[in-house]
């Protein structure tokens, strides 16, 4: 993704003259896993139908299986919907 002229997978995986172990830890490193927009998306439709309770509920199946990248600003962020 976005890696120019690669050779092998070995190419994939290196960042700045480091190799890593896997692609999505080469991915993570180039930024391009670092996004919670979808997350946020998310939330903020459910909002406009969904009561405090299942905001909640939500919010917790999203950190339980979607591993956002900033869960704090996440939770800031829904915080008064949720309550």
């Amino acid at each position: 993704m976005n890696v120019r002229g690669p050779k092998s997978y070995e190419d994939l995986r290196t960042v700045n003259e480091v190799q890593y172990n896997t692609s999505i830890e080469a991915a993570e490193k180039r930024g391009h896993l670092l996004c919670d927009n979808n997350l946020i998306e998310c939330m903020f439709e459910a909002a406009s139908y969904q009561m405090s309770s299942g905001l909640r509920q939500l919010f917790v199946m999203l950190l339980n299986y979607c591993n956002p990248t900033n869960p704090k600003e996440l939770w800031k962020r829904f915080e008064i919907p949720m309550s």
